[in-house]
């Protein structure tokens, strides 16, 4: 496996101030794998404290976790904002529209969007089912189900891989979004297939902080928090 940067190197990581091009720009960044021989990802499981959303962005603003496979795919719990009828919880603008994602190159599973309001805690879990080769993958929030893959399409059902990097994302699209305010992530735990010691070696940071530590040998690595800074996608 090659490192996050080899395999990502179009995503245009961006400086603390950055413009927005018309397709899309990612800023700061807390992530760990795509590591030589390291073990694939099993589990991951975080806590999104969902931040104050910009009432004067015009983009298309989406925060997340993800978790990338060896197929290339994309494995998120997608919070976004878009204050306008484009937006998938339209006509609410004052709260985050959320729900569970996989892109597989041109192709996409996605949830049901439903709107969750600033402050809210949405608890992410995503896991390698060894039976079906698929992913279980919920969002909730108090412990309630928000959102949830794999849907029950056969043929919408996209086989993924297993999980080999976990990172938190900041996305804007479309048009400038403005200030992104600070946020974190609570509680992330991440549990590999077996052990291995040297998994935090792979960590790397843009612009956030967290400490990665493992109390068994290196199966389950957590995180207390993951702070990711405000950004401006300015022009």
């Amino acid at each position: 496996m090659k490192t996050f940067l080899g395999l990502l190197a179009a995503s245009a990581l961006s400086a603390q101030v950055q413009a927005a091009p018309p397709e899309e720009a990612f800023s700061h960044y807390w992530l760990v794998g795509w590591g030589e021989n390291q073990p694939f990802i099993r589990q991951v499981t975080t806590t999104l404290v969902l931040p104050p959303i910009n009432p004067t962005q015009k983009g298309f603003l989406k925060i997340y976790p993800e978790l990338w496979t060896e197929e290339n795919a994309s494995l998120t719990g997608t919070a976004l904002t878009l204050l306008d009828d484009r937006s998938p919880c339209w006509p609410n603008v004052v709260d985050w529209c959320v729900l569970a994602r996989m892109v597989l190159g041109n192709q996409q599973n996605a949830a049901i969007h439903k709107p969750v309001p600033v402050g809210a805690e949405l608890k992410i879990q995503i896991t390698y089912d060894d039976a079906t080769k698929r992913h279980d993958h919920t969002l909730t929030v108090d412990g309630e189900i928000i959102s949830q893959l794999p849907v029950t399409d056969a043929e919408l059902n996209l086989v993924a891989g297993r999980g080999v990097g976990f990172r938190t994302q900041v996305e804007c699209q479309l048009e400038v979004c403005g200030n992104v305010s600070s946020h974190d992530y609570l509680n992330t735990t991440i549990v590999l297939d077996s052990p291995d010691p040297s998994f935090a070696k792979w960590k790397e940071t843009f612009n956030t902080r967290g400490d990665l530590k493992t109390a068994d040998g290196g199966l389950t690595w957590t995180v207390d928090k993951i702070v990711v800074n405000s950004v401006t996608y300015d022009h």
